[in-house]
């Protein structure tokens, strides 16, 4: 047994260290319980605020898909729709640049 005290080994005789907790009195108790309260409310009221956003990003996505469909954006890309209004505008051009020729002659 005094081979294991030697080596470090705690033995029912040896004296092992009691970890003792800190001490606090009513007051500091006091204290934390109502900053842990605070923070709870806190936490709740942003928890409130993130589902409140959350809603709002989901009708604000709804609304910008409605006024795509609404302007001919549902099934067409924007690369699509680019290329039929230049084919408009060359159309128009071609269209008033035989209006001209037909003026002046």
């Amino acid at each position: 047994s005094r081979s294991e005290e030697a080596a470090g080994i705690p033995t029912s005789r040896s004296k092992i260290k009691k970890h003792s907790r800190p001490k606090f009195n009513e007051s500091e108790l006091d204290r934390v319980n109502h900053q842990i309260q605070i923070f709870m409310k806190k936490i709740k009221s942003e928890k409130e605020r993130i589902k409140y956003l959350n809603d709002q990003i989901c009708l604000q996505e709804a609304n910008a898909l409605e006024r795509k469909r609404r302007m001919g954006g549902d099934g067409i890309s924007d690369r699509e729709s680019k290329e039929m209004i230049e084919r408009q505008c060359r159309m128009l051009e071609d269209r008033l640049n035989h209006s001209l020729v037909a003026f002046n002659t």
